[in-house]
């Protein structure tokens, strides 16, 4: 499936796709392909590794797909190089959930996301200070975040619920088709990292 602009049904959700500018002298990390989760009045955004370049482009180029949401999955693990204040100004979130492992050899957070989340009032959950982050929402647009042993279990009444975890992994956080190849083939079944977006076994062929 090409990712190009479109909107997915999933029930009474709906995935809201954000296309990449498809340039490839951007690099991997910016041509992301971002999803806004909708379930009746709440909203999120996850914008995959897409640092300030693939941001400017969405503003410039599809600023009618760009919406306030409630939960925001910080760009690229909350790395200097990803948010600015123009796409927090953009999404609005009141939560922002930074996943990243412990003690990473990049530093990220980065202390001037955190002071870019921070200063917007949003809540900061960070999946290496609390382990997994569930959000657990109603098409009322009520929400609830869950972190670390609470977040494990289920939900009382049918909602939607999606779960960040320390580890997770896109294509951004490989160096070469291959290596992605091989942690794909030994994460175990059912994608649970969503690296093969079109179901055919191979990932991230943009990589070298």
């Amino acid at each position: 499936i090409e990712p190009t602009e479109r909107r997915i049904g999933l029930g009474d959700a709906s995935l809201q796709v954000l296309p990449p500018p498809g340039d490839a002298s951007l690099g991997n990390n910016d041509n992301s392909v971002g999803v806004i989760v909708s379930y009746g009045d709440f909203g999120a955004a996850l914008t995959g590794d897409a640092e300030q370049p693939e941001l400017s482009w969405w503003q410039e180029n599809a600023p009618h797909l760009l919406r306030p949401v409630e939960v925001y999955k910080a760009s690229h693990h909350g790395s200097e190089n990803g948010d600015s204040p123009a796409s927090m100004a953009a999404f609005s979130p009141e939560a922002v959930v930074i996943s990243v492992g412990a003690d990473n050899d990049y530093g990220h957070p980065s202390a001037e996301a955190l002071r870019l989340y921070e200063g917007t009032g949003a809540t900061v959950y960070r999946t290496d200070l609390s382990g997994t982050v569930v959000v657990t929402a109603s098409s009322s647009g009520d929400y609830r975040v869950d972190a670390g042993p609470s977040a494990a279990s289920a939900p009382e009444e049918p909602v939607a619920s999606v779960a960040v975890t320390a580890d997770d992994r896109d294509c951004g956080d490989f160096s070469s088709q291959r290596e992605a190849q091989r942690f794909f083939e030994g994460a175990g079944a059912g994608d649970p990292h969503r690296l093969d977006g079109d179901g055919d076994g191979v990932v991230c062929t943009s990589l070298p």
